[in-house]
């Protein structure tokens, strides 16, 4: 059984379809097998059967023999420049070359005589040079005679032009103050002030001595008696002391005078002084010592007037000496430079140096 399905595995893969019925007939009987017949034609190749699993990699092929040389590519662009090299050491000086020849003389140069400050009058020659109004001038001709004035005149050439002049140095310190000039005469004096303001009445003051007869005035005509007024109180005196002291005791009905202080002008020493303005009396009150003239210890007698206005002003007086001379300023700035001078002749040619060994 196992031989004929082998034999039907066989006849799927190599025989036709009518040779495969006949196999399948033949199996499927029970008789035994006869002898093989002979081979068969090869049939027709069946269809392609379907792709089977893929193998395992085999071991790899020696290696071929090298292929022929290809072709030579296209050149590629260029690189990019490499770094520059470090510069070799300098090779040693060249022995001294030969003396060459000497040079022809140069013409002989031009010189000057220097005659100082021009002076008038004077007969300069050609390349005489003189000195005018801070400018160097020289001959240059004679022709005509060089006797005016350098700039004025066309036989003279400028050498040397004078700078500017530099700028004024700061002002010095002003001198000291001269000696004060004689004082002016006093002023006119000034108009009276005004009356000052009525103080209040003061005490009775002492009996005062008796006056000159005065002539009889015209009799008037006789008034109507008044009512007799009351009996006034007996009045006190006053003892005057003068100007009120610091130190001293004052008793009752004593009378000082005290007063402002004020500044004045004293023409004659040409200063200021203080003054103290006694026109202010006071008289006191109660026995005092120490205390200045005021309420409640004084009373005020008299009140000083407002004090009058202010003088006209005198003439001004001379005027003082001239104070010393100022220190000397700094120093200008430099002026600019002058014109160039003109250009010297030509010296002599030097000699030709030696020329050099060639450098390895």
């Amino acid at each position: 059984m196992r031989l004929g399905q082998a034999l039907l595995l066989l006849s799927m893969r190599f025989l036709s379809l009518p040779a495969l019925v006949a196999a399948l007939v033949i199996t499927g009987c029970g008789a035994s097998t006869g002898p093989t017949g002979p081979l068969g034609p090869t049939g027709p190749g069946g269809a392609d059967g379907a792709t089977g699993v893929t193998g395992p990699t085999g071991a790899a092929g020696l290696d071929g023999s090298p292929g022929a040389t290809g072709i030579t590519g296209p050149v590629g662009a260029p690189g990019t420049p490499g770094l520059q090299g470090v510069a070799g050491q300098t090779g040693p000086q060249g022995a001294p070359g030969l003396v060459g020849v000497t040079g022809p003389t140069g013409a002989a140069g031009v010189s000057f005589t220097w005659k100082g400050a021009w002076v008038s009058g004077t007969s300069y020659a050609k390349n005489d040079v003189v000195s005018y109004s801070g400018s160097s001038w020289v001959v240059a001709s004679v022709t005509p005679p060089p006797v005016t004035v350098p700039p004025s005149s066309p036989t003279w050439s400028i050498v040397a032009q004078a700078g500017a002049a530099g700028v004024t140095g700061p002002v010095g310190p002003p001198g000291s103050t001269g000696p004060t000039g004689s004082t002016g005469p006093t002023g006119l004096q000034g108009v009276q002030g005004g009356q000052g303001d009525l103080g209040p009445i003061g005490p009775i003051g002492p009996q005062g001595t008796q006056g000159a007869q005065g002539v009889v005035g015209v009799n008037g005509p006789q008034g109507v008696t008044g009512p007799t007024g009351p009996t006034g109180a007996a009045g006190g005196s006053l003892t005057w002391l003068g100007a009120w002291n610091a130190t001293a005791l004052y008793l009752k009905n004593d009378a000082v005078s005290y007063g402002a202080t004020y500044v004045v002008f004293d023409p004659n020493t040409n200063t200021s002084v203080s003054v103290t303005d006694p026109s202010s009396s006071w008289v006191a009150v109660s026995p005092v010592a120490g205390v200045s003239p005021a309420a409640p210890a004084w009373a005020l007698i008299a009140q000083a007037g407002a004090q009058g206005p202010q003088g006209l002003a005198g003439a001004v007086g001379a005027a003082g000496a001239t104070g010393a001379t100022g220190a000397q300023g700094e120093p200008g700035l430099q002026g600019d430079p002058g014109l160039r001078g003109l250009q010297g002749f030509p010296g002599a040619q030097g000699i030709q140096g030696v020329q050099g060994v060639q450098g390895v």
